[in-house]
């Protein structure tokens, strides 16, 4: 309920929860909203970048209780690390929102592998290595948002997780990504 085509609200068991569709069309313009065939309230927004996780992506297991107490659990496909990390890289480039800047460092830093150079060895090991020195333009440009603590990158990552968690500490979390996307860039031995 309450969407614009592509963005929808609602809640599940009281909880608030928010639900996109993304897309990636080469004949449609970016960040534009397309219907899906044959119908009118349903689309998806036209992200560059998101087709990625069409090559990574993953079953992972949701369980939920749900309003008459029973449990449910349900599979999920999910962005894989370097489908999101490749989705996240050109959504940094091209549409530069401050959420984009945050999940970026975020996902480095954060990732199940440990961190990110783990998340650099496994883009350069994996089914997307062959996407990395294509984009090498796209690794210098994000390199360069992210190269100082004054920079574009580290003040909006720095914006978003204080939202989270109004104690932290800005200055520590500028360098903290700063230095996260220093060691993946270099791990990827792209520059």
């Amino acid at each position: 309920q309450g969407g614009k085509h592509w963005r929808w609200l609602g809640r599940v068991s009281g909880v608030p929860i928010k639900l996109e569709f993304l897309c990636e069309l080469e004949d449609q313009p970016a960040e534009h909203v397309v219907l899906a065939s044959g119908c009118k309230q349903l689309g998806a927004v036209n992200l560059r970048g998101t087709g990625y996780v069409r090559e990574d992506w993953r079953i992972e297991k949701m369980t939920a209780i749900i309003p008459d107490g029973r449990t449910i659990t349900v599979d999920v496909r999910v962005a894989g690390l370097c489908g999101y990390l490749l989705a996240k890289t050109t959504a940094v480039r091209e549409r530069g929102a401050e959420k984009d800047y945050y999940d970026f460092a975020y996902v480095l830093i954060y990732n199940r592998l440990g961190g990110p150079a783990q998340a650099a060895s496994e883009l350069k090991t994996g089914k997307l290595g062959h996407r990395i020195q294509p984009m090498k333009t796209v690794w210098r440009e994000v390199s360069d948002r992210f190269g100082a603590p004054d920079r574009v990158g580290p003040a909006a990552y720095a914006v978003q997780a204080l939202q989270a968690d109004p104690a932290g500490n800005e200055a520590r979390l500028r360098q903290d990504a700063v230095s996260a996307v220093a060691e993946f860039i270099e791990t990827l031995g792209v520059l």
